[in-house]
């Protein structure tokens, strides 16, 4: 279970000129500031880029294509061993790569239809929408999957697209509490116009 549980978090999921402390980070690139949840480490990124490959993986069986991962890590936040929240951007130009909001959603069919082929027996409930957080309008994707009657996993992913840049935000747990905690220090943010 330990190792169904690694994949689901890494499947969720180069520079921007940020700024951390251990209490706050800001990003110039989306004049975007956050205060940090307290009792949270900062996870290397090198070691968050092993487990997105392995997501990259999981998702590449289930589609049977490759995947291109261009997401470039601002910053990602542990407590435990399932408990995280991740920020992160990658290029997208509507030019090239068609409608946001239609790309969003095959991105988030693609990522259920990954997490049923990885646990067929789970129980996965979704639902999506739209979210204001700092002033700025995110779509909203929202994942519980029902491992055990007392295991739950829980990911909410917070995209925007500023300009030709995707920034997204993925709270990710299983213990309730710490999802509250990293909920109210993302939504607590302020983006500057």
């Amino acid at each position: 279970m330990n190792k169904l549980l690694l994949l689901l978090f890494v499947m969720c999921c180069n520079s921007s000129i940020a700024q951390t402390t251990d209490n706050s980070y800001y990003n110039s690139d989306f004049k975007w500031k956050m205060d940090l949840p307290e009792n949270f480490e900062k996870v290397p990124v090198a070691e968050w880029r092993k487990k997105q490959n392995q997501g990259k993986e999981a998702m590449e069986k289930t589609v049977g294509a490759e995947v291109d991962n261009q997401t470039s890590i601002l910053f990602v936040l542990r407590s435990g061993d399932y408990n995280y929240l991740e920020a992160n951007s990658q290029p997208f130009d509507t030019a090239k790569d068609g409608n946001y909001e239609e790309s969003c959603k095959m991105v988030d069919s693609l990522l259920c239809a990954t997490f049923k082929a990885q646990a067929p027996n789970a129980t996965i409930e979704t639902s999506t929408g739209k979210e204001t957080i700092g002033g700025v309008e995110f779509l909203t994707f929202h994942l519980v999957m029902h491992i055990t009657a007392e295991i739950s996993f829980n990911c909410t992913m917070y995209n925007h697209l500023f300009g030709k840049k995707e920034f997204t935000v993925n709270v990710m747990y299983i213990d309730a509490d710490k999802g509250k905690a990293m909920t109210a220090a993302w939504k607590a943010s302020q983006f500057d116009k």
